[in-house]
């Protein structure tokens, strides 16, 4: 094939290809320079030391991703290829130019075969990150063909953004997990006995067609709302997120639902001081499988369960901890609920599935409104406010240093000024935009001032009063539960064995816990990372990393066994009152 020469009329220039001594040489002009000579695309001397200067010292092996902008970068391409097959690793390569990438596959086919290529049209960085094993996931290269990157600097910018926002989310996943799944696996295994009386969310799924809903978050703008929520509150499905409860009671308002996800123990001081419910009457708590014991071993109310679950194509993915209590104690499923970070887009998810016909959001800032984390009336303000406040230390001045802490970006609000916001807010209200442009349901937003959330329609309030057959049916199918969802007899014969089980450190075996393995799985990451950069010499670390591990499974277990009989002694004592 030596010796050919390649016209290609490209979507942002037109291209020269030639192939000779074994190399590729690539030529360019773009539209306003039709009349002027090509300019060199790649080397026009020497190719392959041109490639050799991109790569630097950097060697592709297992773990590492090399991102590639521009799909031009012939021999840049081959020797990573030759590295991927004898050493493992990734490659993305982002072309902004289609129908150069269509030439290309066709004079060197063999080339891009199984070569993951992003375009404009075929954007799929976001399932390909998703498909990698974080766990494995060592660091990327992004390996820049110059001329290429002039020819589009805007789209590959975009795509090197957007990559490094992907790989560095998924790292946080991974850290959040390592950080918190012995939280979520004992709190799943605690609450366990908590769901003999309680219903599982798909017992209400598409049960509110026609109907108006309301979500109540807790931000700093909610206050100004509470007086239009007063007047409308016969007209709405109330919903809050359970920071938001505390201010929805001072106010004189019950609402239907309260909604709980965090883990984590502070989540009880929503709830402190507050009424914990009553049978047959709202609120109705809505809790996550893996929500904080405390919480739902004090609701005397109404309680329903739900799992949170990641969908990745064809993949379902459940909170660990929740994926055993699954497979051995329940009947039949109890239902999933997406989530985007927070509790209100888990909250979301559920009104999504009750089907309701509206969804208006009040309190849902996203923002930093008036340079305040949260609304009064919450648990922080009330903790805030209970320390001896002065003019040096003001909650104001609180505030400020909180903000000071995040990295701070703007945003406009909703009544068309600037307000501060941090990563974390943008992601939430990206999820909010992408949600709603995505569901039939019309979504408006009656929040009083806070990031402009786009897609969420002005607000039109309800004619006609919540509908008292819809009430009537939802108290049906809560308060007089008679579903038998839960395998009460595991649970107990469960809790039983793990009281009954010797834990000898020099002998211990958790085959028959399968969650087991995720305790102490950090040192199991740093083994099997130390074992991917030292793959070729011996690691002297390795063996004491897999003993760390076991001894902070053998911590959790002692744990474990505590709390249990902690609950089965609680139990039986309430039970003989």
């Amino acid at each position: 094939m030596d010796n050919n020469t390649w016209n290609i009329s490209g979507s942002l220039a037109d291209y020269e290809i030639n192939h000779k001594d074994g190399q590729y040489f690539i030529r360019y002009r773009v539209e306003k320079l039709k009349n002027q000579p090509y300019i060199a695309f790649t080397s026009s001397r020497d190719p392959g030391k041109e490639a050799a200067r991109i790569c630097g010292n950097f060697i592709l092996k297992k773990g590492l991703v090399a991102v590639v902008t521009g799909a031009g970068a012939i021999k840049l391409l081959e020797i990573l290829k030759n590295q991927q097959e004898e050493n493992g690793g990734d490659i993305i390569v982002f072309e902004a130019d289609e129908k150069l990438l269509e030439s290309l596959k066709q004079i060197i086919p063999e080339l891009y075969e199984k070569l993951t290529v992003i375009t404009p049209a075929n954007n799929t960085l976001e399932k390909v990150i998703e498909g990698y094993p974080v766990e494995n996931m060592l660091g990327y290269r992004v390996l820049i063909l110059a001329q290429s990157y002039n020819l589009a600097q805007d789209y590959y910018k975009s795509m090197d953004m957007a990559f490094k926002a992907a790989f560095s989310t998924r790292l946080s996943d991974l850290l959040t997990r390592i950080e918190f799944e012995g939280r979520w696996i004992l709190n799943g295994i605690l609450n366990l006995s908590r769901l003999f009386n309680a219903v599982p969310v798909s017992a209400i799924y598409n049960c509110a067609s026609g109907e108006n809903a309301l979500l109540v978050s807790s931000g700093p703008s909610l206050r100004s709302s509470l007086s239009w929520l007063k007047e409308n509150k016969d007209r709405y499905f109330i919903t809050c997120v359970d920071s938001a409860w505390r201010v929805l009671h001072r106010a004189g308002i019950v609402p239907h639902l309260i909604f709980t996800l965090d883990s984590q123990i502070f989540t009880k001081r929503h709830f402190q001081g507050l009424p914990d419910g009553k049978k047959g009457h709202f609120p109705v708590l809505y809790a996550d499988m893996i929500s904080n014991p405390p919480v739902l071993r004090d609701w005397t109310g109404p309680i329903i369960y739900g799992m949170t679950a990641h969908f990745s194509e064809n993949r379902r993915a459940v909170t660990p901890g929740c994926d055993f209590i699954e497979d051995n104690f329940l009947l039949h499923p109890c239902g999933d609920l997406q989530s985007g970070g927070s509790v209100a887009t888990s909250l979301f998810d559920l009104l999504r599935t009750m089907n309701f016909k509206t969804i208006t959001l009040v309190g849902q800032d996203l923002a930093f409104t008036n340079r305040e984390i949260h609304s009064s009336g919450t648990h922080h303000s009330d903790m805030w406010l209970s320390k001896n406040l002065h003019r040096l230390d003001s909650l104001e001045n609180i505030n400020n240093k909180v903000l000071k802490k995040r990295h701070i970006s703007w945003s406009k609000s909703i009544q068309g000024r600037l307000l501060p916001e941090d990563y974390i807010f943008s992601v939430y209200r990206k999820w909010f935009e992408e949600s709603i442009s995505q569901l039939a349901l019309r979504v408006m937003n009656a929040t009083y001032d806070g990031a402009l959330i786009c897609g969420a329609k002005s607000l039109e309030i309800p004619r006609v009063n919540l509908s008292e057959r819809f009430v009537g049916r939802f108290k049906e199918t809560v308060f007089e539960n008679t579903l038998l969802w839960i395998n009460k007899k595991k649970v107990s014969e469960f809790f039983k064995e793990i009281l009954e089980w010797k834990t000898n450190e020099n002998n211990i075996n958790f085959v028959n816990l399968p969650f087991m393995d995720r305790i102490g799985k950090k040192y199991l990451i740093k083994y099997l990372r130390n074992k991917l950069k030292n793959e070729n010499s011996f690691d002297e670390k390795a063996d004491l990393l897999l003993k760390m591990q076991k001894k902070e499974q053998i911590i959790f277990f002692k744990m474990l066994k505590k709390r249990i009989n902690s609950l089965v002694f609680r139990e039986n004592h309430l039970q003989q009152k």
